[in-house]
């Protein structure tokens, strides 16, 4: 069995990006209120998101933040 650390993690493309953001707004009711500090705060380009096949739901993808590097 594959352990989390060593499982192949795939960045994910802008249109699956957008995808995301559409299911976690439909997950919130359809809106959601953010301050405009907390966007700006992670807009830049030192963050990748990025997916794996959840172990414990084989039918749910695992996604997390990764910082870029340098």
């Amino acid at each position: 069995m594959t352990k989390p650390d060593e499982r192949r993690w795939l960045v994910i493309t802008p249109e699956i990006q957008s995808a995301l953001l559409i299911a976690l707004l439909r997950r919130a009711g359809g809106a959601v209120s953010l301050p405009i500090a907390e966007i700006l705060e992670t807009a830049d380009v030192t963050w990748e998101v990025e997916a794996t096949q959840d172990l414990e739901a084989p039918d749910h993808l695992l996604i997390r933040l990764r910082e870029r590097p340098p």
